[in-house]
């Protein structure tokens, strides 16, 4: 952060601020906001914490306050640049629109530069990359930088830019911004990181237990012995409840029913894998649940039989006269297959059913 103070444009440190103070620095000093300490007040601020989210997009970084004696409404922007730090993790909301750097301790035999604060001038360095910016800013803000493909689309959305920077600079930039991505941001979701890891564990829960519908209380249970997970200590020490549960399913419009078990006297609330199938599929990345193509195999004989005004040398139709047909909207003469012989594609030489495709994308065999 002492770093940063010293480079970005109109640094702005804070180790605490209000909701307001936030939108209202916006507009008096379109500065680079540097909030620090944040663990000590930011978690327990949903409104702070929502204005912080909104400055991730230029068309939503505004708050409507009434302001003045008259109370006249009046539109604040949000949009600045913002760098957070804090011990632990950022709200997901906010995470998923950042850039995580995680830090950790110097460990024995690393030895790293210390920096002198009293000492510390590197005006040569922000006038350097300032000029920069102001010779390559307007080819920046049309630039379009291909991201890595392990990037969600909020995370891309972050990458973006820098992506653009790095091309710009070239050389080895490029390869190493796109690694840096990858490392950092690559696979990072981008819905609520608890949600997207419940879904995670109910479908591994159902997929051991081979069920179609599990009880509400049996689905804690498991959760709750899930030690490397944060179900056992889901809000302030205590463990994930069924009323917790049914809150986290609830915007994936997945809701507990009640429902007969197999080897349950009475009826319970239990949720149905069926309801579930659905934001799994959207949510969860599909892995290798992908199923393998066919194998490929050749049609070696094929006998055809049509009505009487069918000619024997005339078996199939050219090409040209197939697209003058579909594109008038006629049908295709009513041709009958009565036998067809599938044997797997010989390993070298030519088959006997040996397409080829012109250039209108028709094939002719």
């Amino acid at each position: 952060m002492t770093l940063l103070s010293e480079l970005v444009p109109r640094a702005l440190p804070a180790s605490n601020i209000s909701t307001a103070a936030v939108f209202r620095a916006v507009v008096a000093y379109h500065p680079t906001m540097l909030i620090d300490e944040a663990d000590s007040f930011l978690n327990e601020r949903e409104e702070l914490r929502g204005i912080l989210n909104s400055g991730h997009s230029r068309r939503q970084a505004h708050v409507v306050r009434c302001d003045g004696d008259n109370n006249e409404p009046r539109t604040f922007s949000t949009w600045c640049p913002k760098v957070v730090a804090l011990i632990g993790k950022l709200p997901d909301t906010l995470a998923d629109r950042s850039i995580n750097i995680s830090m950790r301790r110097q460990g024995r035999g690393e030895r790293a530069e210390r920096i002198r604060l009293d000492r510390l001038d590197l005006k040569d360095l922000r006038r350097k990359a300032a000029r920069w910016a102001e010779d390559h800013g307007n080819n920046l803000r049309s630039a379009d930088a291909d991201v890595p493909d392990s990037l969600g689309d909020r995370a891309a959305d972050n990458w973006r830019f820098l992506l653009a920077i790095a091309d710009t600079a070239n050389g080895d930039w490029p390869e190493k911004a796109r690694r840096a991505a990858d490392v950092l941001s690559g696979g990072q979701r981008d819905d609520g990181d608890a949600e997207t890891m419940l879904l995670e564990d109910l479908k591994k829960i159902f997929e051991e237990r081979g069920a179609s519908r599990l009880g509400s209380a049996d689905i804690v249970q498991t959760l709750v012995a899930m030690a490397e997970r944060p179900w056992p200590e889901w809000r302030q020490g205590h463990h994930l409840t069924q009323r917790g549960l049914a809150r986290l399913l609830a915007p994936f419009g997945v809701k507990p029913r009640l429902r007969r078990i197999a080897g349950e006297a009475k009826a319970k609330r239990a949720y149905d894998r069926q309801d579930l199938e659905d934001p799994w599929t959207r949510y969860l990345d599909p892995g290798e649940d992908i199923p393998p193509e066919p194998p490929v195999s050749s049609v070696t004989h094929v006998t055809t039989q049509a009505g009487p005004t069918f000619q024997p040398d005339s078996q199939v139709l050219p090409s040209e006269e197939c697209n003058t047909l579909q594109r008038a909207g006629n049908p295709l003469p009513d041709y009958e297959v009565t036998d067809v012989t599938v044997g797997d594609a010989p390993s070298g030489g030519e088959s006997e059913f040996s397409p080829e495709t012109d250039e209108d994308g028709w094939t002719e065999a």
